[in-house]
């Protein structure tokens, strides 16, 4: 049976610690149980606070909602299910040349704003042109997990054969300049390359 901290404190003073020299060298640590435990409430409230906060400081209670994008006119959700989102691994990523720029500078010039990526979908390994430069560069490309819009048609993107989209986060507040692009990775990590992105359902 669980005991609380006052029943062992109520046994505790009911212990006879004068005949027992034993017992009275034991005496001071009896009396601070109860001490020891409200000590650890508080830290454990502190901690807790502490939690709290970090957590208020990344997900902000209030938003601007005047500078919010609208929610677009209501789809039905078998509009939603004719969309193939997948889980898609970034396994390579190089510069794009600017035909437009290249031809104005007289010189190669690499895009600004597209990556051409290789975007491993499970059952194959599509060529993407993205305009991702915002959210990643080249060199931290490689191995990033994303949502990836799997059944788009194929299109040609400066120049290239560009297969499918890969989603972005954007954050619409201009307080910041520029404007931050994020990709979108929540609770991606241990899902493969091919994981179907569903509405929430019980797996069959």
């Amino acid at each position: 049976m669980a005991m609380s901290v006052d029943m062992v404190c109520s046994i505790a003073s009911r212990i006879p610690v004068k005949s027992n020299p034993t017992l009275q060298s034991c005496t001071p640590t009896i009396s601070s149980i109860r001490n020891f435990h409200n000590a650890s409430i508080l830290s454990n409230r502190r901690r807790i606070t502490k939690v709290r906060s970090h957590a208020g400081s990344e997900v902000p209670e209030t938003v601007n909602r005047a500078v919010c994008p609208p929610v677009r006119t209501d789809i039905d959700i078998t509009a939603f299910q004719t969309v193939d989102l997948r889980v898609g691994l970034i396994t390579e990523a190089k510069p794009v040349v600017d035909p437009e720029m290249t031809a104005k500078r007289g010189k190669s010039t690499v895009s600004r704003t597209h990556l051409q990526l290789s975007v491993d979908i499970g059952c194959e390994i599509r060529t993407v042109v993205s305009e991702c430069k915002y959210a990643m560069d080249v060199e931290d490309a490689v191995g990033k997990k994303v949502l990836f819009a799997a059944n788009i048609s194929p299109r040609v993107v400066l120049g290239i054969r560009s297969h499918g989209l890969v989603l972005v986060g954007l954050n619409y507040d201009p307080t910041p300049m520029p404007r931050s692009l994020k990709v979108i990775l929540p609770g991606l990590g241990r899902l493969p390359p091919g994981s179907q992105v569903l509405e929430a359902l019980i797996p069959r």
